[in-house]
């Protein structure tokens, strides 16, 4: 086992929560807590929670007193505290003082509503020390609670306090004393002999009554706390995939990603499906609920294929059963409440179609005959339903987005988002899109694989003929003036030069008369002189590409304002436009009239080189002149858009977005460009660092001028992807007894990987093995090869 040694100025996020390999979740009472290492205030190192903001804060930490002196800040150690040991539910911490003692600090949640563990001091000296052992808890309530206070109930002094509903008490073995000064703490004083070690045992107990709170806290201090603390640190370390690499922060952050995504899965007894996935679950923000037995619903299929980049294979089992629930819950529940749909729009799926590509990465590991067979009438049907009719069956026309948060891009989607000033409000489902083609297709060569597998041949037929039409669909968007896939509009299959930009006070009516060179859609901006919405209709008229007239109104309760500001996209493309009128619209009110501009392109447009789709030929032109053009672009990672013909708004702000950086990164080394791979995903993990060591969290974006992060913390999408890197290598894990390796390590030091017994570096070309039977094998060629335990 790789040994961890974290201090502040390491990676850092650490989450505890009740495991629900281990524990029954308390849907009202799943209390998180995060650990902070770098604390300003005096105190060696903070756990801390809201109680799901039932307490404007929690805090619990310990301090000592030696020789007179009050040890209370990280740098009162010779060697600061440090997290040694890491897992969903545990942490374990040291540090030293001088030479003269050091401290191993544990904590563990058996329960949602228990923290426990133990404080062990160990004498370095060659003589007896006296020392006083504190453990301090602060707890600033809600409304009408109580702050934390000694109290005494006959022998036995505690902490206990009030919020919200919760009555917490703080319980410690010794015949502490429990005072208030300078906060309110239990302390006991201790002789250890040279050389010698001593521990208390503490528990902290958060339920709904004192009495409640006490008697659980006896109970549990009365028990060994280690008889279920070390069978989770066991299973933990087999959950793990240890990496070790040149770079230890790349190891820790690594480790960290895997141990957090872990955090997410509860088990909540009564429901349908008692291991659940929680897609937000902090100290401030936990979502358990119980009465929904469908959780998972929450998380999207771009979430769910990025966390398997984190998860496989080393938790292969809690993933795929994870999996076949989203996908069977997306079919089966047929009137999902408003708020589980993170989506609008009448498709039931979670965005992106991208579930037959995961499961077959799944089936690529187990070999699981029967998890296919089961699914595989889900994933057809979800196939279906992108695109053929749902009423009729027949194979639609246009397939196309419902909305641009289905792609789960920022800022980059400026010009068919609507919410800030800076973008366009352009109606994306008015435009073909290359990376719903690029996916469709990706999903279509699954599924005509997963039929191959389970025999069905007329299925085979039919992903076969869908494979060729998507592949022609995505052909059609390849624009080689640009040397890239681009939008297009979804009647023209064009995507022309603006030829129309009338920008107007508001008046009654308003003449335009501009006949194109091309079909135009028309967009149509309006902004209010107070910010205010406004009760209005719009008409424009024109000629349409027959020449014939057309008419097309927008009646107010069609028209979306955002602080004064509205986007209108015409359904009708003209040849020429006539007129504009306005009813309802207020002298200072402005518009805009323009052609609508499908020529911006962002990070998805570079999907078909993830998803092997369209020309081989054009995939390669694709990967080199991207690289070569914009090779000053990517120093912290792929941005999500870049400027295009008519430039970047004003204020823009360019993030870098983890999810589908791993995708496009993915491409480049399907492609052949693993020097570049490499090259940006070490810019990457670099910008991930940052938000690891300066903002103690794993984030899905970045700005790419200053590397602040911003969404949410510790958020599936902003998890490091594993399997991401260990391709980079060339390395592939299909068991501990299993493997696939190919290629040179473009990475500058060697790759070193522990994992139930199996054991492996890989430097440059060089590949050695030991598997957990002590089989030994060697591999000196950048030629693809499998290798397993069971080779000659």
């Amino acid at each position: 086992m790789q040994p961890l040694s974290l201090d502040r100025t390491k990676p850092n996020a650490f989450i505890l929560v009740s495991e629900g390999k281990f524990s029954d979740c308390l849907p009202n009472a799943d209390h998180v807590w995060a650990l902070n290492l770098d604390t300003r205030d005096p105190q060696p190192f903070s756990l801390s929670t809201t109680y799901g903001l039932r307490a404007k804060s929690m805090h619990v930490f310990p301090e000592f007193i030696y020789k007179n002196r009050r040890i209370s800040m990280p740098d009162d150690f010779i060697k600061p505290p440090r997290v040694t040991c890491y897992t969903p539910s545990s942490v374990q911490i040291e540090a030293s003082y001088g030479n003269d003692f050091e401290f191993t600090f544990t904590c563990y949640l058996p329960e949602p509503d228990v923290l426990t563990g133990g404080i062990q001091i160990k004498n370095l000296d060659e003589k007896p020390i006296e020392i006083t052992a504190q453990l301090a808890a602060k707890l600033v309530p809600m409304g009408k609670g109580q702050p934390l206070h000694p109290e005494k109930s006959g022998p036995n002094h505690f902490l206990a306090g009030k919020t919200d509903g919760l009555e917490p008490v703080l319980f410690m073995t010794g015949g502490p004393t429990a005072i208030n000064n300078p906060f309110p703490a239990l302390t006991i004083q201790l002789t250890i002999q040279a050389h010698q070690s001593q521990e208390i045992f503490w528990v902290l107990v958060s339920k709904e009554s004192k009495t409640s709170s006490f008697e659980k806290a006896r109970t549990v201090i009365t028990n060994s706390w280690q008889e279920g603390y070390l069978p989770n640190v066991k299973h933990s370390e087999r959950q793990n995939t240890q990496i070790k690499t040149g770079n230890p922060d790349w190891d820790a952050a690594f480790l960290l990603a895997q141990i957090h995504a872990r955090t997410h899965f509860v088990k909540c007894v009564g429901a349908e499906n008692p291991f659940q996935f929680i897609k937000t679950r902090l100290p401030d923000q936990s979502n358990v609920n119980q009465d929904n037995p469908s959780v998972t619903k929450v998380l999207s299929n771009l979430e769910l294929h990025h966390l398997c980049q984190v998860m496989m294979p080393a938790s292969l089992d809690l993933f795929a059963d994870l999996l076949e629930k989203h996908i069977i819950n997306q079919l089966e529940n047929e009137n999902p409440k408003p708020e589980e749909n993170i989506f609008s729009g009448s498709r039931k799926t979670n965005g992106c179609p991208l579930l037959a590509t995961t499961v077959l990465e799944v089936y690529e590991v187990t070999q699981n005959h029967a998890y296919l067979a089961d699914l595989f009438p889900y994933l057809t049907q979800l196939f279906r339903s992108w695109v053929s009719d749902q009423a009729t069956g027949d194979e639609k026309a246009h397939i196309v987005w419902e909305t641009g948060s289905q792609l789960q891009i920022d800022t980059g989607l400026f010009t068919y988002d609507f919410w800030e000033s800076f973008c366009k409000g352009l109606d994306i489902s008015k435009s073909e899109s290359p990376a719903l083609y690029a996916m469709l297709y990706k999903e279509a060569k699954a599924l005509y694989k997963i039929s191959k597998i389970l025999g069905e041949r007329s299925q085979m037929r039919t992903f076969s003929r869908w494979q060729k039409e998507l592949f022609k669909r995505l052909e059609n968007c390849w624009h080689e003036e640009e040397g890239t896939y681009s939008y297009q509009d979804i009647h023209t299959h064009l995507s022309p030069e603006r030829e129309l930009y009338f920008p107007s006070p508001v008046k009654s009516r308003v003449e335009i008369k501009k006949r194109f060179t091309k079909p135009q859609r028309l967009q149509c901006h309006i902004s209010t002189s107070d910010e205010h919405t406004r009760v209005c209709n719009v008409k424009i008229t024109g000629l349409s590409i027959k020449g014939e007239s057309v008419e097309e109104v927008f009646k107010s309760p069609d028209i979306l304002w955002v602080m004064g500001r509205a986007h209108l996209t015409t359904d009708n493309v003209f040849r020429e436009i006539s007129t504009i009128s306005f009813d309802g619209l207020k002298p200072g009110d402005s518009f805009i009239l323009e052609t609508a501009d499908f020529t911006q392109k962002d990070i998805s447009c570079l999907l078909p080189l993830w998803a092997e789709a369209g020309s081989e030929t054009h995939r390669q032109t694709l990967a080199s002149s991207w690289l070569d053009s914009h090779k000053d672009a990517f120093f912290r990672g792929i941005p999500e858009t870049w400027p295009g013909k008519g430039g970047l708004p004003k204020n823009l702000p360019i993030m870098i977005n983890v999810l589908w950086n791993t995708l496009i990164i993915e491409g480049f080394i399907k492609h052949g460009k693993s020097d570049a791979a490499a090259s940006i995903f070490t810019n990457l993990m670099e910008t991930i660092l940052n938000g690891l060591g300066n903002y103690q969290g794993f984030y899905p974006l970045f700005d790419q001028k200053n590397g602040h992060p911003t969404g949410q913390q510790n958020a599936i999408t902003g998890l490091i992807p594993l399997q991401l890197f260990l391709r980079i290598a060339g390395i592939k894990i299909f068991s501990p007894n299993k493997l696939a390796v190919w290629g040179n390590n473009p990475f500058p030091w060697p790759i070193e990987i522990h994992w139930q017994g199996l054991s492996f570096i890989k430097d440059q070309i060089h590949t050695s093995i030991i598997f957990p039977n002590g089989t030994t094998a060697y591999h000196d060629s950048g030629k693809p090869v499998m290798i397993s335990s069971e080779m000659d």
